[in-house]
């Protein structure tokens, strides 16, 4: 009995101690105070710093998705729509060494800040076109190749540019989900096409000047009036993105390339399917028609050459080491001009099949390519921020 009392006292005032350790204030010394100052700001700086370049990536990996896909396709993990209609077979030629190796252009275009994504020349050759990641375009005159201007097209990059026939009208298309139509001697914007859902990616002329074929990453294909700028038509039945248009020379086909594989032939006025062309077995990124309206090259994991007129092939290139993103006749049909994941240019000769050259000066992936059709220049753009200009005699 007695042992309780000494016992309940021994735990109340141990409780009490307790209890009054708790409730006396917690004393931080000058220096440690000045150390928890400098952490907090230490932390401050930190994010302020990091957070911005992390957005920037963030932007950037956005930015590059059509190339991060098309590379990703060429995956064995990667499973992209698959066309429904039968695939042709394609006859594979073996890879080929080129001819000749150059590694020095004839002339590198003043460096840009940002990507290049695309370069055009005008039908005339007076002028040479880019396109920048930050949506901006720029202009030199081909002979002295001194800029003439350059202005703020849209708000984020440009992946497709055309001159129109007469070479009086310039489009952009953008990531932004617009194509915009200006002045080429001016730079003034004349209308902006508002329709398509998503990223439009392709653009180009019809031979005469009046209508514009637009195709998007919302799967479709869009005819628009140049001078009113209304839509025609809407053409859907790729299952993916579209990647480019072409019209034939004559004007009656509008022609489209996409992510499903597949080259889709349309008729211009009913806007009706005359001929899916299938046989590649990744995204086809680019497409280009012969002067004469009879044969269609197409670039994806290969370069194939089409009969147009019964959508067989004609015959497959193999050059490059990664995917090709871009392929364009010269004015007189005898080469394609080719470019992609490899960093590199190929020249092939149409009538033999031949790698004649290999154009090896890019740092990093080149998207674009396009000759001059009043000589043998030919302009090539690329993500390492520069526009070379190469002889493709």
């Amino acid at each position: 009995m007695n042992n309780l009392p000494q016992e309940f006292g021994t735990n109340l005032n141990e409780s009490i101690d307790s209890v009054n350790t708790i409730d006396k204030p917690v004393r931080i010394s000058a220096g440690e105070l000045h150390k928890y100052v400098l952490g907090l700001i230490g932390v401050f700086v930190a994010i302020v710093i990091t957070y911005p370049i992390s957005m920037n990536r963030v932007a950037q990996k956005e930015k590059f998705v059509p190339y991060q896909s098309h590379v990703k396709s060429l995956t064995p993990e990667y499973k992209p729509v698959e066309p429904q209609a039968e695939t042709a077979t394609v006859p594979v030629a073996p890879t080929q060494t080129p001819a000749q190796v150059v590694t020095t252009p004839e002339h590198t275009l003043n460096r840009f800040m940002k990507s290049v994504y695309a370069v055009a020349y005008s039908p005339d050759g007076e002028l040479l076109a880019a396109s920048t990641a930050a949506g901006g375009i720029k202009f030199w005159d081909s002979k002295d190749r001194t800029i003439t201007r350059e202005f703020p097209a849209h708000d984020s990059l440009i992946y497709g540019i055309a001159f129109s026939p007469n070479s009086k009208t310039f489009a952009t298309a953008s990531d932004d989900g617009t194509v915009k139509l200006w002045g080429a001697k001016l730079g003034e914007r004349r209308v902006t096409l508002k329709g398509h859902e998503k990223t439009v990616y392709g653009v180009a002329f019809s031979p005469d000047g009046e209508t514009i074929a637009t195709g998007s990453f919302d799967r479709t294909v869009k005819l628009w009036d140049v001078k009113s700028g209304d839509l025609k038509k809407t053409l859907t039945g790729h299952e993916n993105f579209v990647y480019a248009v072409v019209f034939t020379p004559d004007g009656k086909n509008i022609i489209s390339a996409s992510e499903d594989k597949s080259i889709k032939v349309w008729n211009v006025q009913t806007g009706e399917v005359v001929r899916s062309i299938l046989g590649h077995t990744a995204p086809v990124m680019s497409i280009s028609v012969s002067p004469d309206g009879q044969t269609l090259a197409s670039g994806g994991e290969t370069i194939n050459l089409w009969n147009l007129s019964t959508g067989t092939v004609k015959n497959t290139f193999q050059g490059h080491t990664g995917a090709v993103y871009s392929v364009k006749f010269s004015a007189d049909g005898k080469t394609i001009a080719s470019s992609g994941v490899d960093n590199t240019i190929k020249l092939w000769d149409v009538d033999t099949g031949k790698l004649t050259q290999s154009l090896e000066s890019h740092a990093t992936l080149v998207p674009s390519v396009d000759f001059d059709r009043n000589s043998a220049a030919l302009a090539s753009a690329s993500l390492d921020g520069t526009v070379k200009l190469w002889n493709a005699r």
